[in-house]
């Protein structure tokens, strides 16, 4: 709406009172470039208006931050967001993509020399899982080659040698919301040509037919295709991991006894407490009829009395006498 008032202007001859100028002094702008340092712009990438008052108070709930933060409206699914707190507005930033009603909010800083409708909102944030890479090449140098072919690389996630072992490599990309998501790139290695598929996480709504997220105002370009043609897909979303932890896990401190194979020592000895509270809680459930005359600990006598051998061996035995290789359950002989 607000790009259609502007064509629509320029279109207009001026009367000469429409054509005067207003000049702005040059500290007229000191005061909200002071504030505006807390502050981000934000498009919501809607086909329709979304539910203002439902997107404040569900992003207040989501971001949860230590101090105050408020919207204003600046536009269709356009907001200002400042914040009273710089370590706020971080966390969100690092937090990045996020999403409202699934929907993608694109994030930008704040300009505080543009007008709304000069922002640009076509770029997001986004980690990418690249698959399929030779070990060898799970590298911050390999990631960030492969990374580029998607966008400009803020960062490839791997440890203090610069390797990345894992399923998969992670790259934090900045994509191009407006172009088709890139499924992946070939690796050329050793005269080998190999497939590398792409995943991305917190991956929001996005057309399965141009593999967009934010269509032009013509909408869809491919739209007429069938169901049975869709080249994209939820197969392009990945399982989130963990933001700013490594998901790799380095064992083998032998004092603290630490093991990969998750302190085995710890599960038994936890394993044999429970099992001597198991045999505390048998003896004292020992009747007093059943123990000697002052003993009051549940002997091993005591219990004998309770369950009998010979109770529990006569009726097999008395079932199966004629056979000559039932054991006597009571001495462990063979019966003649």
């Amino acid at each position: 709406m607000e790009d259609d008032l502007a064509k629509q202007w320029e279109g207009l001859s001026l009367t000469e009172k429409e054509k005067e100028e207003v000049l702005l002094e040059k500290n007229s702008s000191e005061v909200v470039d002071q504030y505006g340092k807390f502050c981000l712009l934000v498009m919501i990438i809607a086909e329709k208006p979304v539910n203002r008052e439902a997107f404040k108070s569900t992003m207040a709930k989501i971001w949860k931050c230590e101090s105050w933060f408020k919207f204003s409206e600046v536009g269709m699914n356009k907001f200002l967001i400042e914040f009273n707190k710089e370590e706020d507005l971080q966390k969100v930033i690092k937090g990045r993509p996020w999403s409202f009603d699934r929907w993608l909010l694109c994030l930008q800083v704040f300009e505080g020399n543009m007008s709304i409708n000069e922002v640009v909102f076509n770029k997001e944030e986004f980690w990418v899982h690249a698959y399929n890479i030779p070990l060898s090449s799970m590298t911050y140098e390999v990631g960030t080659q492969i990374g580029g072919c998607i966008g400009r690389v803020l960062t490839v996630q791997v440890d203090e040698r610069g390797i990345g072992w894992g399923k998969f490599l992670r790259i934090r990309v900045e994509v191009n919301i407006s172009e088709a998501l890139q499924r992946g790139v070939f690796l050329s290695y050793a005269g080998k040509k190999t497939w590398i598929p792409f995943k991305y996480e917190r991956l929001p709504t996005f057309c399965f037919k141009c593999g967009v997220i934010k269509h032009a105002k013509s909408g869809c370009l491919v739209s007429s295709l069938g169901d049975s043609k869709l080249q994209y897909g939820a197969w392009l979303r990945a399982p989130a991991s963990k933001d700013n932890e490594f998901p790799h896990k380095t064992y083998g401190n032998a004092d603290t006894q630490e093991y990969a194979e998750g302190q085995s020592w710890r599960k038994e000895r936890e394993v044999r407490d429970d099992d001597q509270k198991i045999k505390t809680k048998a003896a004292a459930e020992i009747p007093e009829s059943c123990k000697k005359d002052g003993d009051n600990t549940g002997s091993k006598k005591a219990t004998e009395k309770l369950i009998s051998p010979r109770l529990t061996t006569e009726p097999i035995q008395q079932a199966f006498k004629v056979s000559p290789y039932v054991l006597n359950l009571e001495s462990r002989e063979l019966i003649p």
